[in-house]
């Protein structure tokens, strides 16, 4: 079960304010399973945005609340500004999503998504004494490996482009038109802005299951760069490999979806 105890350090009244106002921005569906046992948060890849998960609800019943993350810059937050400093992130994300934790929770990541979850875990885990039933990341290395792609920063678009359709994850439509083109690259760019800006700082595991999914034909998150995943937890670190690339959900969703609901239920020791 979570852990639910009372944070040390209690924030002002004025902040306890900030926080609620702030609180559906972030977490768009927040509440739509009132009586669920458990909430799913969901972090997105480089460039995405909430509505990724969106249908995921439709596949767990009422038991199991899906709570994506919607970061700035994007689809109904399109014209707030784009975060691309990693700590800066976390640290208007931490205090939204801790002050929403009334209930058992677990946590999905994919690519840039998976770290941000991470680190979100950890902090709520090291900051807050809440920690996750399970965390689950998709299509990411293990957070103590270095980032190891050339630096977005000043990159032209045309080679920012090439850069990404490496990972498979832009619709050829998107690719087709260049004023997709032109709405998605500034989000692409500052999304790896904040890969980039990823520091990990040592600190103690996670006192949760973690479980890892990878697809078998990225060419970018090999097995070598996955191993490490098992340093960061004192419980049971699972691997599942699926038969995809980079964004295995789209042809392997299901199958990570009956993985999760799998997992909490066992966890939770109930039919979800």
């Amino acid at each position: 079960m979570a852990t639910q105890t009372t944070r040390n350090d209690k924030p002002l009244p004025q902040e306890k304010t900030v926080v609620h106002h702030n609180i559906k921005r972030w977490l768009p569906r927040l509440g739509d399973k009132p009586n669920a046992k458990v909430r799913l948060y969901c972090f997105s890849h480089a460039g995405g945005g909430a509505s990724v998960y969106y249908p995921w609800n439709s596949y767990f019943s009422d038991a199991v609340e899906v709570c994506p993350v919607q970061l700035p810059g994007r689809e109904e937050r399109l014209g707030e500004p784009l975060i691309d400093d990693f700590e800066n992130l976390i640290g208007s994300l931490l205090p939204i999503i801790a002050s929403s934790i009334d209930r058992p929770y677990a946590i999905y990541g994919h690519s840039l998504g998976a770290c941000i979850g991470y680190e979100i875990a950890k902090r709520l885990y090291t900051e807050y004494a809440l920690s996750p039933l399970c965390y689950f990341g998709g299509a990411h290395r293990s957070p103590c490996k270095p980032y190891y792609y050339p630096s977005v920063r000043g990159l032209p678009n045309a080679e920012l482009t090439k850069m990404v359709t490496r990972f498979n994850g832009l619709p050829q439509a998107f690719l087709d038109s260049q004023e997709m083109m032109d709405l998605m690259l500034p989000v692409l760019r500052s999304d790896l802005f904040l890969c980039e800006s990823y520091r990990y700082v040592p600190s103690l595991p996670l006192p949760s299951d973690i479980i890892v999914f990878s697809g078998q034909f990225d060419r970018n998150v090999t097995a070598d760069k996955l191993s490490s995943w098992k340093n960061h937890s004192t419980k049971e670190v699972t691997f599942i490999s699926l038969d995809g690339d980079h964004f295995f959900l789209k042809t392997h969703k299901n199958n990570v979806l009956e993985v999760v609901q799998s997992t909490c239920e066992s966890l939770l020791g109930c039919k979800l």
